[in-house]
């Protein structure tokens, strides 16, 4: 295990959040009683308290750009999140009135196409009168945990649906629309991907791989979830201020 990191992080994300239902409260229940009684390691001498999220709190990551904080860091997340949600696209492009006369800068207000496609791919899925509804039976490590902490980062794996490919294509849609940015160009390639049919739910410092398998093999007892319900998409962001290192 490494020590946990000072090192400052900027971030956004586009999320859903999870409509918590019965099954799962009574999963994350198994999982606070689990950890309580479970003997975790530590990490190079660090005390690491193991910690497991609260359900109101579970989201679906569609979409996530993180990398450490800068003024042009910042700046460039910034700009893809505004592209992402805002109404409205300000396109700047010449104009030449008439010949031998110099082209004009003008800007072009043009409708955001990505909410509206965000929408359709929500009927598409999920017909009118029906819920969005998901249930899990299975835990496994997280396959894009950049939190920068210590530990591993266990969630449920959604299973086969018509919602579970809801949140794949809506994914697809918003990673797509961000490249689409200069200011993409602008952030170091993302080295793994949030998987939008994971729902993270705990943080822990195990001892080793086999220890980690035997908590997952246990908690699996208490699978599996369901009538998960889902929220709406919510943009958010993280961009701390950069600090300037002291003159040596």
């Amino acid at each position: 295990m490494s020590k946990p990191t000072t090192e400052r992080y900027s971030s956004i994300r586009a999320i859903r959040p999870i409509v918590e239902s019965d099954s799962l409260r009574d999963f994350m229940r198994g999982a606070e009683e689990l950890v309580a009684d479970w003997d975790f390691g530590g990490s190079d001498g660090y005390e690491i308290e193991p910690l497991v999220f609260a359900a109101r709190n579970l989201h679906i990551t569609l979409f996530k750009r993180r990398a450490l904080t800068t003024p042009k860091v910042n700046d460039a997340m910034r700009k893809i999140e505004d592209y992402l949600q805002n109404e409205y696209h300000h396109v700047t492009r010449t104009r030449q009135s008439r010949p031998g006369v110099r082209p004009a800068r003008v800007i072009d207000r043009r409708e955001n196409p990505l909410p509206a496609a965000l929408e359709a791919k929500e009927r598409d899925y999920i017909p009118d009168g029906q819920s969005a509804i998901l249930w899990a039976s299975k835990i496994i490590v997280s396959s894009a945990d950049e939190s920068g902490h210590p530990g591993s980062e266990l969630a449920l794996l959604l299973s086969d649906g018509p919602v579970v490919e809801l949140l794949d294509a809506q994914s697809e849609l918003i990673n797509d629309a961000a490249e689409r940015t200069n200011a993409s160009n602008l952030l170091p390639r993302q080295p793994l991907k949030d998987n939008p049919l994971e729902l993270p739910f705990m943080r822990a410092p195990f001892r080793s791989a086999a220890n980690r398998q035997e908590f997952i093999e246990v908690l699996s007892e208490h699978l599996p979830v369901y009538d998960i319900g889902l929220g709406s998409i919510e943009y958010l962001h993280r961009l701390p201020i950069p600090t300037t290192p002291p003159k040596q």
